[in-house]
């Protein structure tokens, strides 16, 4: 190929490679997806808060309960929950797609070599070696590849939102569990004492039929009431053990009941009104509407990119081999120019079809966003009608611990029958179930609207989340919100391994 020829195919590419970086990708509207959610200035179940800022907002919300054994339960499971690492898995693959959109912007070079052998009748042979290069290279004239690695960059950013909401719901489940294993001891040691009020029953109702101040009935009514009340203590038992296993099942340990930090009791129900914010800031903070969104702009680029897909594209290419012969070296330098003009609706079918992801992805959000205002204003409508149910009841069970000292008394002086103590022992014992299981609800509603609300975890991951920039494709692989989510997998005996894989 003549000088002349070589400079006119490389001036080409320079022309195009200006012409492609002039159609640049426009960027989606800010409020593609949040402009078509309306949300009212504040939420109905929330009392107003002047000065609240949206960073107050459930800020670092795990140490409202100032617990350091579910502070450290919470980081075991974020290590080791196997769940969690599929989910940090996802992250992973969407990082290295990205690199991969990314690349084909770039010239692919191929190495290239090979040897033959030729006989001539057999008279004559001759053997031959060769190696060159190969590069080819498609100028992004109208922006499909960087509208593809747009795509693949908003993709990249949803999944480590999904990887932060997992760590919130994750943390979640976790306190509601350890809080149920409280509950499960609370309640198991009320029936004890109920058990054993019965059991005193028991012995003293003996020595009344012994005495001839009872009757047969009263003895075996007293001794029924012991046995059922030891049916209970035992559905405790194993609801305890059944609430130790299903803590170890998200801290990703060997499921055998044997949990050692259990707590004892239920803690207080942290004081003071939650900070709520209003819901427009919710759509910007949860992890979970913003990974919606960023679908949206992935779908809005794969729009983009299946338009300029229907225009011509021009491919740079070139091959320089060598014979390992001076006079054998050869160079090639072509651009081809492809243009779609037949393509059976093809292109124009994959075009509607991403407008309608597109709009599939709109729909997704706006039921993400409706959820998430449900959610909060189902919590706080919760917290208020559980207070004033807690109220009652603990009203209800003071008076009522009264009235049992009050029967026992009675049925002791035979001023009462056992039928009168029972009826009024249920009671007392009922109510102080009941009460423990408003209680519980209590603390569960309140972890039901720090997840609503989206704030960080612990105060020192109060990040926006990962960061997909272009420095990130010359690594291997992104943290986000700092969180070790990569490494082998160990789950029962062992755990997952904080180790970042290299190379």
């Amino acid at each position: 190929m003549s000088v002349g020829r070589i400079a006119t195919v490389m001036t080409l590419g320079v022309f195009a490679a200006t012409v492609g970086g002039c159609a640049s990708v426009q960027a989606p509207d800010a409020d593609l997806a949040t402009g078509r959610v309306g949300a009212p200035a504040r939420f109905s179940e929330s009392v107003f808060e002047a000065g609240v800022s949206g960073d107050d907002v459930a800020s670092g919300w795990l140490a409202t309960f100032e617990d350091p054994v579910l502070d450290a339960l919470v980081r075991e499971a974020w290590a080791n929950n196997p769940d969690l690492y599929v989910t940090a898995a996802r992250f992973e693959e969407a990082a290295a797609s990205l690199r991969v959109a990314a690349s084909l912007l770039y010239p692919q070079v191929l190495g290239t070599g090979g040897t033959s052998y030729t006989s001539y009748d057999g008279s004559d042979e001759d053997d031959a070696y060769a190696a060159g290069l190969r590069v080819t290279w498609e100028m992004d004239l109208w922006g499909r590849l960087r509208a593809n690695r747009e795509a693949s960059r908003s993709v990249a950013e949803s999944a480590g939102l999904d990887f932060i909401q997992a760590r919130h719901s994750l943390a979640a489940a976790v306190a509601e569990a350890y809080f149920g294993i409280a509950a499960a001891n609370e309640q198991l040691r009320i029936d004890r004492l109920l058990l054993e009020a019965e059991q005193f029953t028991a012995v003293t109702t003996g020595q009344r039929v012994d005495a001839g101040l009872g009757t047969s009935l009263d003895a075996d009514l007293a001794e029924s009431n012991v046995r059922l009340a030891e049916a209970a203590v035992q559905d405790d038992l194993a609801a305890l053990r059944e609430s130790r296993r299903a803590m170890e099942l998200l801290l990703g340990r060997y499921p055998s009941a044997e949990l050692e930090r259990a707590p004892a009791a239920l803690p207080a129900l942290p004081g003071g009104a939650v900070a709520v914010g209003v819901p427009t800031e919710l759509l910007e903070r949860r992890p979970d509407i913003r990974a919606a969104e960023a679908l949206v702009d992935s779908a809005y680029y794969r729009v983009e990119s299946a338009r300029a897909a229907r225009l011509p594209s021009l491919i740079l290419s070139s091959n320089l081999t060598q014979i390992f012969d001076p006079a054998s070296f050869i160079a090639t330098v072509a651009a081809d120019i492809l243009a779609p003009l037949f393509q059976g609706g093809r292109l124009q079918a994959a075009q509607e079809a991403a407008t309608a992801r597109q709009r599939q992805t709109l729909g997704r959000f706006a039921s993400v966003a409706l959820r998430a205002f449900e959610e909060v204003e189902t919590a706080l409508s919760n917290e208020r009608y559980l207070r004033l149910r807690e109220e009652s009841l603990a009203a209800a069970s003071e008076r009522l611990v009264r009235a049992g000292d009050t029967a026992i008394s009675r049925y002791d002086q035979g001023l009462l029958t056992i039928l009168d103590l029972q009826q009024v022992r249920r009671s007392d014992y009922s109510t102080r179930s009941l009460l423990l299981s408003v209680r519980f609800e209590q603390l569960r509603q309140r972890l039901n609207l720090y997840l609503a609300l989206g704030g960080p975890v612990f105060e020192a991951d109060a990040t926006p989340g990962p960061v997909i920039d272009d420095e990130m494709l010359d690594r291997r692989f992104v943290q986000p919100d700092d969180a070790p989510i990569s490494g082998e997998l160990r789950v029962g005996v062992g755990q997952i391994s904080e180790t970042i894989n290299g190379g």
